[in-house]
């Protein structure tokens, strides 16, 4: 959690807030930090802890992992991406490996026709650019994903059932 925390205080376009949800206690951490608002949540889910937290009028949420350590310019490019058109519900980040960051992890979900999931990364694939092409996906994981408000509202959140 603190090299999470760390990396977001390292973001050239900084957060304009940083709210944790904290499920399992870890308040004493970065409840003095007045950068950080620290909120202990009870959920058994992901998208439940977000859910609890999620409370500003701020048009976009990203959502990261504990374990999420994003690359300095990753919110800046995220937010040009979503940006360029109103059509965009959701962007993510190309995922790497928390300790090695040269195997790639996700770049994106997509899915047959009934709902299987087709992957693509496969286990201990290098990222060489391969992925770095790809504009559409049909959806993205949470860790990083940066979330259009607005759109996130006009599906009533996020479903539980997934997370």
């Amino acid at each position: 959690m603190a090299a999470t925390v760390e990396a977001l205080f390292n973001q050239e376009l900084a957060p304009s807030r940083i709210i944790i949800a904290v499920v399992d206690g870890e308040l004493a951490r970065f409840s003095h930090d007045p950068r950080v608002d620290v909120r202990s949540v009870e959920a058994s889910t992901f998208y439940d802890a977000v859910l609890h937290v999620v409370d500003g009028d701020e048009p976009w949420i990203w959502t990261l992992h504990d374990d999420s350590v994003p690359h300095p310019s990753c919110l800046d490019a995220l937010l040009a991406i979503g940006e360029a058109s109103q059509k965009v519900g959701a962007v993510g980040p190309k995922q790497v490996g928390y300790g090695d960051r040269r195997h790639l992890i996700e770049v994106g979900i997509l899915a047959t026709r009934s709902g299987r999931r087709v992957p693509e990364v496969m286990p201990g694939e290098l990222d060489q650019g391969q992925y770095d092409w790809r504009a559409d996906a049909l959806a993205v994981g949470s860790a990083g994903m940066l979330v259009r408000r607005a759109a996130l509202d006009s599906v009533g959140g996020f479903d539980g059932t997934l997370g």
